[in-house]
């Protein structure tokens, strides 16, 4: 019934893995990294004009359809549309942090998912 009390389920190592995890993320938080991505982005934010058509790229990027058979020729055109923009050294920057910290949170989720077996052969 404890376990129940904080919200997470019936098992009480459930709590603790949810302790653990709050624990891991506030190491990330810490990282150097990680601050590094926080700094960057709020500079990149402080140039609210940059900010605002580095995510309006960011979003047309996101849209493209891999499966299209023009896929690299409208990569490329949304590329050369926005290089601008993606050449600012605060952009650059960004991207550089936000690159590191996404190769962090992959080693971690690797870590992870790589020691816990699950089933998924059904998606075959």
């Amino acid at each position: 019934m404890q376990s129940e009390k904080k919200g997470y389920g019936l098992l009480p190592e459930a709590d603790m893995v949810l302790e653990k995890t709050k624990e891991l993320t506030d190491m990330l938080c810490r990282t150097e990294d990680y601050r590094r991505y926080q700094k960057s982005l709020r500079v990149l934010k402080e140039r609210q004009e940059t900010y605002n058509k580095f995510n309006e790229f960011r979003r047309k990027n996101l849209s493209l359809d891999e499966k299209d058979e023009r896929y690299f020729e409208m990569a490329d055109n949304l590329y050369d549309e926005y290089k601008d923009i993606l050449m600012e050294p605060v952009v650059m920057d960004f991207l550089t942090s936000e690159e590191h910290v996404n190769m962090m949170l992959r080693r971690v989720f690797n870590c992870i998912a790589g020691d816990i077996q699950i089933d998924v052969s059904y998606m075959d």
